[in-house]
């Protein structure tokens, strides 16, 4: 069987898409070859529109319009859909829950009291990979209005400039969120980036522009490539879809079709995988420089073992200054502040993995599952277990 494939290879997301196809035909021994357009040149990068039919007998891509499904359907060729939202259910479609990812970073932002919220990305209209970014949103707002916080605006939005075109496509968002940083003195804004893509046009312009990230306005983004995410300074912040499980189950159900095998034809929404914190959306703030620079130790080792005395010598103070100093900014002492970071991140690896407690305890720094237990219970007033069981009802009901 000749199998094409039709994503954006170039993104990460779409990589570990193709990485699942891949694992699923392995593992049942499926006799599928993927054929490229040039055996010189192998293209990961490709839309459904470009194939030709005569190429094929199945292909797993990116259905946009249901005229592309009808075209290739009518050659005989089966039909998967990844990502895309379609209209009607005429093929099997697998695609993340994109209202799950914008409600995950909605309530990330929650947790550090942000005041206001900002959308970048596509999302005006209800086709293509404007309902993607449609649905994000929703999710975003969902998270706000449940805090109480107002509903996100989304910002202005282009993608039609030339390539030689000298002004950046974020220039009219920056401008918003320059105004709303003047109005709203001592308030934090939060901001949700479309994809990690867009990280490169719109992380540097907001601090070539003097914005303070994260401490007047926190940002994350969605696809966690840690390349993108690594490559800005702050680093971003950002959700991963569970792409490779994607590409597996649209596999399987075009292995199905393959042998007239039943099919679900409602479209399969997979949960996000996980939220990575990094720099740019920090939990704390601070104008003082030496809590700044302990803070960004606690950041920089954030789920590794961390001590007061590596803060002494990360900040180059007395034990006395340094607890001054965070007693008069944060009410805090360093180490409650180390205690606080490694709760915060216990309680994003809790809810939004499936890593079990004695990993968790682990990877947020704690020394034994013993002591990330007390400390939890001391915290939260629930063992963690229970906290997680408590939220993931929570996220089932809403």
């Amino acid at each position: 069987m000749r199998i094409g494939i039709a994503v954006h290879g170039s993104q990460s997301a779409h990589r570990s898409v193709i990485r699942g196809i891949l694992n699923y035909s392995t593992e049942h021994q499926c006799h599928w070859a993927f054929p490229q357009e040039s055996k010189h040149q192998p293209n990961l990068d490709r839309q459904v529109v470009h194939l030709d039919p005569a190429n094929y007998d199945g292909i797993i891509g990116i259905f946009w319009h249901e005229q592309d499904v009808e075209r290739l359907r009518k050659s005989g060729i089966h039909c998967v859909n990844v990502f895309a939202h379609l209209s009607s259910a005429t093929i099997p479609s697998f695609a993340s829950n994109d209202f799950e990812v914008g409600r995950w970073i909605g309530e990330h932002f929650m947790e550090e009291s942000i005041d206001q919220a900002y959308f970048y990305g596509p999302c005006k209209q209800l086709t293509g990979v404007e309902q993607i970014g449609r649905r994000r949103l929703e999710g975003f707002s969902a998270a706000c209005l449940a805090a109480g916080v107002p509903p996100p605006q989304a910002l202005p939005f282009k993608t039609d400039l030339p390539n030689n075109s000298k002004t950046s496509p974020f220039r009219s968002a920056l401008r918003i969120l320059k105004s709303a940083l003047r109005e709203k003195k001592n308030k934090r804004l939060g901001l949700l980036v479309f994809s990690d893509s867009l990280i490169n046009e719109s992380v540097p312009t907001m601090v070539e522009a003097g914005i303070r990230i994260p401490e007047e306005l926190i940002v994350a983004s969605v696809d966690d490539d840690s390349i993108f995410c690594n490559m800005v300074r702050p680093s971003v912040s950002s959700v991963s879809q569970d792409s490779e499980k994607i590409g597996y189950l649209a596999a399987k159900a075009l292995d199905d079709l393959f042998h007239g095998n039943p099919v679900p034809l409602d479209p399969v929404l997979i949960p996000p995988l996980q939220l990575s914190v990094r720099k740019s959306s920090a939990p704390f703030e601070t104008n003082d420089p030496h809590v700044q620079a302990a803070l960004s130790a606690i950041r920089e080792r954030l789920g590794q073992r961390l001590t007061v005395e590596d803060l002494l010598r990360a900040t180059r103070v007395s034990r006395r200054k340094l607890e001054l100093a965070f007693k008069n900014t944060l009410g805090c002492s360093p180490y409650r502040a180390i205690l606080k970071s490694r709760i915060n991140h216990s309680k994003l690896l809790l809810k939004n993995s499936n890593k079990t407690v004695e990993t968790v305890a682990i990877e947020s720094g704690f020394l034994s599952l013993t002591r990330f237990s007390q400390a939890f219970v001391r915290s939260e007033g629930i063992p963690p277990g229970s906290w997680r069981k408590a939220h993931t009802q929570e996220t089932a009901r809403n």
